[in-house]
């Protein structure tokens, strides 16, 4: 009964993850400004079950409206070797806070390597890690130059990374707008007008949007 009551909370937390997921990050790309370079990133929704640390029957779509909708039972869910509950529990600490990462001060960790994968860059709060990797093809080509949020790690990524940057700026835009135009996050010390010149190019911001 305990097991199946933990399933249960564990469903409940992942499905309330998952809305605010939704609801700030899915949709929608971020600038990430730092060491005066720039990246773009994508939180996708078929990205959010990995995020979790949870194993489940379900494809990584159907997951997520399950979660988004509140209708994921504990019966779908399950823990294994490579998806221990331990691990799931420590994620679960962090699956909420994913949201307001985009919007505080945070640093941006380069050419990160872990027992299994290794990953581009990763954002960190210092609390946990987001990591991301831009995707190929099956030739070997890089299908976009956006960043995808890959995994979710509750561990010291400095020490697993070969440079940390404090991220000065972060701006948003929906997927479907050509610039970015709402500033997230600016650090106390920077304005719009530091911007490298790279990262320039892609904003338009709303006033001057509309001159």
């Amino acid at each position: 009964m305990k097991k199946l009551n933990d399933k249960k909370q564990v469903a409940a937390q992942i499905s309330a993850a998952a809305r605010l997921y939704k609801k700030n990050l899915v949709g929608k790309h971020f600038l990430y400004v730092f060491d005066g370079r720039a990246i773009e990133v994508a939180y996708q929704a078929k990205g959010f079950r990995h995020l979790t640390g949870v194993d489940t029957g379900l494809d990584a779509m159907s997951f997520y409206k399950k979660a988004v909708s509140g209708t994921l039972q504990a019966n779908q869910i399950f823990f294994s070797s490579h998806h221990p509950y331990q691990l799931c529990q420590r994620k679960l600490v962090h699956l909420s806070d994913i949201a307001g990462m985009v919007t505080s001060e945070c640093f941006m960790l380069e050419n990160i390597t872990t027992e299994t994968q290794s990953f581009q860059f990763g954002t960190t709060d210092l609390a946990f890690v987001l990591c991301l990797n831009r995707h190929k093809d099956a030739s070997g080509e890089y299908k976009s130059s956006k960043y995808i949020v890959e995994s979710l790690r509750d561990e010291d990524g400095f020490a697993k990374s070969e440079g940390a940057y404090l991220v000065t700026h972060i701006l948003s835009k929906r997927n479907d707008e050509p610039f970015y135009h709402e500033v997230v996050y600016l650090d106390e010390r920077e304005s719009i007008e530091t911007l490298p010149p790279l990262a320039a190019e892609l904003v338009r911001l709303t006033d001057e949007a509309g001159t």
